[in-house]
């Protein structure tokens, strides 16, 4: 009998600014490339002021949850700590106070299993993802 793995292996994650999200940026993590203390945020390229953007920082990744922290720009607050499950809450929005206004950070687990076209979606918004 064999039993079928199941677990996340990407997080999107859709930064925005201001409370009508007229600016937003989305960008795709492997789960091996969130490494636990790192600013995710920092790892990518962004249109936006990095001085301005807030903290994506791993505090634990297993193959069901995502386990982090988001803290205002600057790092000199502790943060709100959230965690993600793939089965259970794989997506939440958090938004973060800064002295740029506020961002808003929306993040979703994808399952490895999930079909997910990155070309299409790229076509559909017309324009290419911060990584790319």
């Amino acid at each position: 009998m064999t039993t079928a793995t199941h677990y996340w292996d990407i997080l999107q994650v859709i930064l925005s600014t201001g409370r009508e999200a007229r600016l937003w940026e989305r960008v795709f993590y492997d789960r091996d490339e969130l490494i636990p203390g790192c600013d995710a945020i920092a790892l990518r390229r962004f249109s936006l002021p990095e001085a301005a953007l807030p903290e994506l920082i791993p505090v634990r990744c297993s193959a069901l949850e995502f386990e982090f922290c988001v803290r205002p720009p600057g790092g000199r607050s502790p943060g709100q700590h959230y965690a993600l499950h793939l089965d259970e809450c794989p997506e939440t929005e958090v938004a973060v106070q800064g002295e740029g206004g506020i961002f808003g950070l929306s993040l979703r687990l994808i399952d490895a299993d999930e079909p997910f076209d990155f070309e299409e979606l790229d076509e559909q918004d017309g324009r290419y993802d911060a990584w790319a």
